[in-house]
């Protein structure tokens, strides 16, 4: 068995793609999804660790929810937390990992998030950062702007006011 990090050994590849949520006026929530593929998947069921951080540490955002997509076979034991751990039946290659976030101000568009599997055989992976695609729907959607107020009329009595001063 070729050793770990060495080609053909059983790497983890991890590809990534980030969108903001289509409708969220408030421009706060955005989901990422990672494509984990197993090279060199096991003949027995296995538990892989994973860690998502961000570019912000996840400061100031939260995960609301990590959900596996496309794999049956694949489960999250430690649902809706940012580090924890997948289970993943025999043989199993690729499955796909989305992860929602909400920012507590508004999205920036500069949010990168990575996510990091790895299991004591393989190693790591390689960490595939997901940046946001669409960042331009994510954007707050504007209120129109407030209808222009008459300035009210100020009257002031300047008697007083404009004497040339004696020199």
């Amino acid at each position: 068995r070729p050793p770990v990090g060495e080609p053909g050994g059983g790497g983890i590849d991890v590809d990534a793609i980030g969108v903001c949520e289509e409708g969220d006026e408030d421009g706060k929530r955005a989901s990422f999804t990672f494509e984990v593929t197993i090279e060199d998947p096991c003949d027995e069921q296995k538990i892989y660790e994973y860690d998502f951080s961000s570019n912000k540490g996840l400061g100031g955002y939260e995960v609301i929810g990590i959900e596996v997509v496309n794999a049956d076979d694949v489960t999250v034991l430690t649902p809706g937390k940012k580090s924890g751990e997948f289970e993943l039946a025999a043989g199993v290659e690729s499955f796909a990992v989305t992860v929602e976030i909400e920012a507590k101000e508004s999205l920036e568009g500069d949010e990168e998030l990575m996510l990091e599997v790895s299991n004591p055989e393989t190693g790591s992976s390689d960490n595939e950062v997901a940046k946001i695609e669409n960042f331009e729907n994510c954007e707050p959607v504007e209120p129109p702007p407030p209808p222009p107020v008459d300035p009210p009329d100020v009257e002031i009595e300047a008697e007083g006011a404009c004497v040339d001063s004696e020199t």
